[in-house]
């Protein structure tokens, strides 16, 4: 899809102001097709899908969903299976599911602005996160998870524990030194232990993600 986002104020027709055209010259108003487009702000000229994601054009993915996607139910769907619309599943207790909207099948204007995340779409960060990390991962919705980090070890209460092992590193060279205490077992027990705990991952969703389809996105994004 490549269209003008070209906002003219000074052009108002019975279907209200023009906010861009085709690029066959036909006017896009503000009633378009059943349905009231969003407000826009700015003159963008010609654009494709990079720049309407690059530059945040609301009439771009207005139209995208209801000219380009066969039915508005496809772009419910796959919403949900982004993980809209549900608790993610991390390990912490009060996550809400959010919310998604189910009457854009038949609700023009809804769909309009439901397609640039307005309407009464209710999305948390960590849900916003899942859906990047969904992009970056090739498709697998993956669920959330706190991970353990070591970030140190256990102290000693008892000093009479200190002296209480009858070997420990370095003791020849410590002896020498006149120093008959264990005192860098502690440092190699930094050493050895592993700093993160490994989680096997979890995916909830495998969404179909072809190469292309990350690479265009991921442009998009820089």
């Amino acid at each position: 899809l490549t269209l003008y986002d070209e906002i003219n104020p000074q052009i108002v027709t019975d279907q209200g102001t023009v906010l861009g055209r085709t690029l066959d010259g036909k006017w896009i108003t503000r009633q378009y097709k059943g349905g009231r487009l969003p407000r826009s702000h700015a003159s963008l000229g010609k654009i494709d899908f990079l720049e309407a994601m690059e530059r945040s054009s609301n009439i771009y993915f207005s139209l995208l969903a209801g000219e380009v996607i066969d039915h508005p139910s496809s772009l419910y769907d796959t919403t949900r299976e982004f993980g809209f619309g549900s608790p993610t599943g991390i390990d912490l207790i009060g996550e809400i599911a959010g919310y998604v909207p189910d009457d854009i099948r038949d609700n023009r204007t809804g769909l309009y602005a439901f397609a640039i995340g307005q309407h009464s779409l209710v999305v948390t960060p960590l849900q916003a996160s899942v859906m990047l990390s969904t992009l970056a991962n090739g498709g697998e919705v993956l669920k959330p998870q706190v991970v353990n980090l070591i970030a140190g070890v256990s102290i000693l209460n008892d000093p009479a524990q200190l002296f209480a092992s009858p070997r420990y590193a370095y003791q020849d060279y410590l002896k020498s030194a006149g120093l008959h205490f264990p005192l860098f077992t502690e440092t190699q027990k930094i050493r050895e232990e592993p700093k993160i705990t490994p989680f096997t991952k979890e995916v909830r969703n495998t969404l179909f993600m072809p190469r292309e389809v990350q690479t265009k996105l991921f442009d998009s994004l820089y």
